[in-house]
């Protein structure tokens, strides 16, 4: 959208496309959405002054999704690096959908490194007649995509909010937080954000959240952007309940200008 383009991008700012002729040599600090070797090595053809940022190892680490599974994930949820348990995680019985959602219990299955709305498999929860046709299709899946990494196998939810809280990491470890922003999306995919207060205790717990991921992103040498996105949902009972992080982000995202953190 124009106004992500604005908010990104300033009146003296220089956008280095991802091939042919770029800005000429200005001396000016340089930025990137994520500070891969791909990026670096662009910078440096353009004869710029590469962005500072972790080894790629670091990188993948900070952004695989089972890295923050322990801080805390939705009932049910597995991680599978093998189709063995890729199987055993899609036969568990799914949650329970809230009671007047008419949405049918299931599992959305990713990729450990994608974004939220690609690349994913829903699967319904699997009758005992339906086995060996799900197990099936969830095979020719896996087959696709486990030579780039284990598989996250999340149960679906009905999705009451949505936030993302945004932060700066030092490479000496200083932390700088940013606003609570409103995120908005459909099928997984975001569509915009602005920022929005949430409930006292559930913004406590999502700042907690943040803290404890950048207290891991820095014991691995992470240093520069992240985030996390939280949700809140609502179980079988009708009950209101919190999830975060929902996805970790050691990088720049779609929703970072809102939160009032300088790009750096």
């Amino acid at each position: 959208t124009r106004a992500l383009v604005d908010a990104w991008v300033g009146p003296d700012d220089k956008v280095v496309p991802a091939q042919g002729p770029g800005p000429a040599r200005s001396g000016r600090r340089s930025c990137a959405w994520m500070a891969t070797p791909r990026a670096i090595a662009r910078f440096e053809e353009l004869g710029l002054s590469p962005p500072p940022g972790p080894p790629l190892d670091v990188l993948v680490r900070a952004n695989a999704r089972e890295s923050f599974r322990d801080v805390d994930a939705l009932p049910r949820a597995a991680t599978a690096s093998t189709q063995a348990e890729l199987d055993a995680a899609l036969l568990q019985p799914a949650l329970a959908r809230r009671p007047d959602s008419g949405g049918r219990p299931g599992w959305v299955v990713r990729p450990s490194l994608t974004n939220a709305g690609r690349a994913r498999l829903l699967v319904d929860e699997i009758a005992p007649d339906r086995q060996v046709a799900a197990l099936e299709r969830a095979a020719r899946y896996a087959a696709k995509h486990f030579p780039s990494g284990p598989l996250d196998v999340a149960p679906i939810v009905d999705v009451e909010e949505e936030y993302a809280l945004h932060a700066h990491l030092s490479v000496h470890g200083d932390l700088r937080v940013g606003a609570l922003v409103r995120s908005t999306a459909r099928g997984g995919v975001w569509r915009g954000a602005a920022r929005g207060d949430a409930p006292p205790l559930e913004a406590r717990s999502i700042r907690s959240s943040l803290e404890k991921v950048a207290e891991r992103l820095a014991d691995w040498g992470y240093f520069g952007p992240f985030g996390i996105d939280a949700i809140v949902w609502i179980d079988g009972r009708g009950r209101r309940r919190l999830h975060a992080p929902r996805e970790v982000n050691a990088r720049y995202t779609m929703s970072f200008a809102e939160s009032g953190v300088p790009l750096v």
